[in-house]
């Protein structure tokens, strides 16, 4: 599972494709492959 963090809103949007750019939920602005990050799972 892949999370992007809006640069324009702060909102998180999650998925898991992480080679396509996203549209945020919030306010539609692009989200790119470079802004990804890694949702952790909480079990480490």
């Amino acid at each position: 599972m892949v999370r992007r963090k809006c640069p324009v809103c702060g909102n998180y949007s999650f998925s898991s494709v992480s080679q396509e750019a996203w549209n945020c939920q919030k306010c539609g602005c692009l989200l790119t492959p470079d802004l990804n990050e890694e949702e952790r799972d909480g079990k480490d």
